[in-house]
C-alpha cells in the first residue's frame, strides 16, 4: 500500500495526529478555535489532496474528514461564518474527489469503504455553504452538484446517513442561490 517504510510511518503519524485533534476538539469550542487559528483546516485539506485510490479509502482519510467536519461545525451561525472565512475556497476539489469515490466513478471496489468519508465530506460542504454566498458558489464551481445528485439517486437510496448529508448540502448550497438551484435541477435531468 505504501511506497516504503518511511511513507507507512508518516501515514501512521498523520492518522494518530488527526485522532488526537479529533479528541481535543470534540465539544471544546475554545480548543477548536485555537486549532483553526493555527491553520489546521489547510493542513487537513493538504492530506486529502494527495494520495492514490487506496489512500482515499484509508483510516487516514476517514480521520481527516472527521477532523475537518469537527473543525468547521459550530451551532452558532456567526461563529460558523468566521470558521467558513478561514476555509481555503480552492479546497473544494479534493472534497468532490472524495465524493466521487463514494459514487464509485473512479474507485470501483473501494467505493464501499468510503461511505463514512462521503458523509463527513457532505456535512463539511453543507456547513460551509450555509448562508455563505461565496462558498455556495464554490460548491457549484467545483462540480459537486452533479456528484451530489448522483449520490442521492444512487447510494443515497439505501444509505440514509449519506442521503441526509447530501440533502442538507444541496439545500444549503441552493438556499438563496438561483444559479445553484438551476444547476441542481439540471443535474436531476
Amino acid at each position: 500500500q505504501y511506497a516504503n517504510v518511511q511513507d507507512a510511518h508518516m501515514a501512521l503519524l498523520l492518522e494518530s495526529i488527526d485522532a488526537c485533534l479529533i479528541n481535543l476538539c470534540n465539544g471544546q469550542e475554545e480548543t477548536r478555535e485555537q486549532v483553526n487559528q493555527l491553520g489546521a483546516m489547510k493542513l487537513v485539506i493538504d492530506q486529502l489532496k494527495d494520495g492514490d485510490i487506496v489512500m482515499l479509502s484509508s483510516d487516514i482519510t476517514r480521520n481527516a474528514t472527521i477532523l475537518l467536519r469537527s473543525l468547521v461545525y459550530n451551532v452558532d451561525l456567526n461563529k460558523s461564518k468566521e470558521i467558513a472565512a478561514m476555509y481555503p475556497p480552492e479546497s473544494f476539489n479534493p472534497l468532490v474527489r472524495l465524493l466521487s469515490a463514494r459514487q464509485g466513478s473512479e474507485f470501483g471496489p473501494t467505493a464501499e469503504r468510503t461511505a463514512s468519508v462521503a458523509v463527513n465530506v457532505c456535512w463539511v460542504m453543507s456547513t460551509l455553504a450555509r448562508d455563505n454566498k461565496d462558498l455556495q458558489e464554490k460548491v457549484r464551481e467545483s462540480g459537486a452538484v452533479p456528484v451530489l445528485v448522483a449520490l442521492l439517486e444512487g447510494a443515497g437510496q439505501t444509505d440514509i446517513p449519506l442521503a441526509s448529508a447530501v440533502v442538507s448540502t444541496l439545500a444549503n448550497a441552493a438556499h438563496g442561490s438561483e444559479p445553484n438551484a438551476k444547476t441542481i435541477c439540471k443535474a436531476r435531468g
